[in-house]
Formats: C-alpha cells, structure tokens, sequence
C-alpha cells in the first residue's frame, strides 16, 4: 500500500518529486482507509526506508530525500547493506491488477534517463582531472608514490 500511494502520486508529480511523509499518510489513508496510522508513519519512516538498517523488514522501496520527505527508490540510492537485495516494488503476482499501470510506469522509467541518479563521483572526477596531466604519469608508480610513509 505504501509503495502504490507513493507512486501513483510520483507518476503525477514527476520523479524528482518528494514527498512530506505527513502528506502520504494522509493519502495513504484516503486511498486505503481500514489501515492504522501507527503502521503507515512505521513503513513510510523506517521499514521501506533503502537507507535505514532492517527492522525486520528489507524493502528499499523509498529514499529519504531530507527529513521527513520520501520520494520512490531508485537504483543508486544509497542502500544500507541488509537491504541489498530487498524488494524495490510490490510482486505483480501479488498486486490487484488495477495497479500493474503503476508496476509498468516504474519498469519503463528504470530506462529512463529522468530516473537514473546523478553520476555522484563526477565531480571528483573532474577535480582528479585537473590536478595532474594523467597520460604522463604511470598509474603504478603514482599508487606507489602515493602510498610512500604508510604503516
């Protein structure tokens, strides 16, 4: 339920989006209104958190963004190691057909270069670049240089 409210309301707002974790309870318990509070600010606080450690749970269905704002997961985003391989969506087997739209919409934006991350080491990158003329130097003797007065 967590992972549909916040991706049907991602597709409507774009995928750079996030969102107030408040506002998705609120939407959460509009589109799903037998649920508790309690259980929703748990999954959208913590369990489906990619970042945060299992509690049990292993989903890494939303980043955090910024405190108290989610948006969906998507490859890339830092990952807390017990959630490696946790589950990114909802099983289509296990999902009511109405919502396979939203599985299809995440699949094809996973292509898309709107959902890939930023190229985070680019700007290190660049810095590297600028500080030595790199085709001059061989790269064994510059580690080895480097690492001249280690323990």
């Amino acid at each position: 339920m967590v992972w549909l409210t916040v991706a049907r309301l991602q597709q409507d707002a774009g995928t750079d989006t996030d969102f107030a974790i408040k506002d998705l309870v609120n939407a959460l318990l509009a589109d799903f209104p037998a649920t508790k509070r309690e259980t929703v600010e748990a999954y959208l606080s913590n369990h489906c958190i990619a970042s945060v450690a299992p509690s049990p749970d292993t989903y890494r269905m939303l980043h955090r963004t910024r405190r108290g704002h989610v948006r969906l997961y998507r490859p890339g985003d830092p990952v807390h190691p017990g959630r490696a391989s946790g589950e990114m969506h909802p099983c289509r087997e296990t999902t009511p057909e109405r919502y396979w739209p939203l599985l299809d919409w995440t699949e094809s934006n996973r292509a898309d270069a709107l959902i890939k991350p930023p190229d985070r080491m680019a700007p290190f990158i660049e810095h590297m670049r600028s500080l030595y003329d790199w085709k001059s130097i061989d790269p064994d003797e510059f580690v080895r240089q480097q690492r001249e007065g280690w323990d």
